[in-house]
């Protein structure tokens, strides 16, 4: 290349370093105003996102800029040149790019938890659902192992349960509301309905993550398998890993998925677009249903929607891939929050739950 031209597309690099800074700062203040949203992902994990990715395309654009500058350097008459100076000024390019990557680095491990988690409780729900004869607060666990639930016992309920697993915005007094109370409680057909709050949530202690997530499964699932005849499994999006898991390691009679995903890593990709080879140990949160998928053996429904803006279409798909029992019903024209509202995947629970079976 033209030396005479390195000047140039140096002052270029400056004005694109520039410009990723702005425009990080143009999106941020525009979210934060508008209180934009991506499905159901909070502000706070779509502002470290747009972080992460400022912070690589600033050490992307940084690295031509130094080897562009080493070489001007490299040009200049010798009388100009300083050994020690110029050794000095080559550690401090290499700090700055190792600190802009670290930087980056970090952003993701930690932000993926604010993207991804969206702890509620409280709300005055729970003084509701107290006053209500059928509905009861269940505790599992004990110690720093403890988990709080509530279920739903309708008249007619028999011995079985359906153990739900909720959103990431899901706590366990809302779901039982809006599933029991305000939704659809005769899709259940005569089955109680269980949901026991992820750590950080409701009133369970702790933090959420797959780790203390799935470690919630196996506390409450041999309790919960020895207190009824029959457990069902139900999840919805971000609880769907959570039912798959514990359709893997427990004995349950059906699984029921609604809206979702194969593992977090393509959920992720689907927003940035980085996670692959060696840069997959980032995610930590992966919730590899597609591997557990393989050791299920009971019958699975899976209800998913074309028009899914959070999760896929493609990802749901490819899970029901994974199974060797996986009866799956499209619905068009539904969002990711609108799935549960369905008639369509009311009717077809309520079918599942009765015969095991899709028809």
């Amino acid at each position: 290349m033209d030396k005479r031209k390195l000047p140039v597309i140096r002052h270029i690099l400056k004005i694109l370093r520039f410009a990723v800074i702005i425009g990080f700062i143009a999106l941020t203040a525009m979210t934060l105003r508008n209180g934009q949203e991506f499905g159901s992902m909070p502000l706070s994990g779509i502002i470290l996102i747009r972080a992460a990715v400022a912070l690589i395309l600033f050490a992307v654009l940084l690295v031509p800029e130094l080897r562009i500058r080493k070489k001007l350097r490299s040009s200049e008459p010798a009388a100009e040149k300083s050994g020690p100076e110029k050794k000095h000024t080559g550690l401090k390019a290499a700090a700055a790019v190792i600190c802009v990557i670290a930087a980056a680095v970090l952003l993701v491990w930690f932000g993926q938890d604010y993207a991804l988690f969206i702890p509620r409780r409280g709300e005055g729900i729970e003084q509701i659902l107290e006053e209500d004869p059928e509905c009861s607060r269940e505790v599992f666990g004990s110690g720093g192992d403890t988990y709080v639930g509530w279920l739903w016992s309708p008249k007619d309920s028999d011995g079985s349960v359906v153990v739900y697993f909720g959103g990431n915005a899901q706590f366990s007094a809302l779901a039982i509301r809006s599933w029991c109370m305000d939704n659809a409680a005769d899709m259940f057909g005569g089955h109680k309905v269980l949901c026991v709050d992820y750590p950080g949530y409701g009133e369970s202690p702790g933090r959420p993550g797959e780790k203390a997530i799935f470690r919630m499964v196996d506390t409450v699932m041999p309790q919960i398998i020895s207190s009824y005849d029959r457990v069902y499994l139900m999840g919805f999006s971000l609880g769907t890993g959570a039912a798959t898991y514990a359709a893997a390691n427990y004995d349950t009679e059906t699984l029921i998925l609604i809206a979702p995903y194969d593992n977090m890593t393509n959920v992720y990709n689907d927003n940035l677009n980085i996670f692959h080879g060696p840069l997959k140990a980032l995610i930590h949160n992966r919730f590899e249903s597609d591997v557990y998928a393989h050791s299920v053996a009971e019958p699975v429904l899976i209800i998913a929607s074309e028009d899914d803006e959070v999760i896929s279409f493609r990802h749901s798909r490819r899970l029901g891939e994974c199974f060797d029992r996986a009866g799956f019903i499209t619905v068009k024209n539904a969002g990711h929050n609108d799935i549960p509202d369905l008639e369509e995947t009311k009717d077809a629970i309520r079918k599942f739950l009765g015969r095991g079976t899709v028809k």
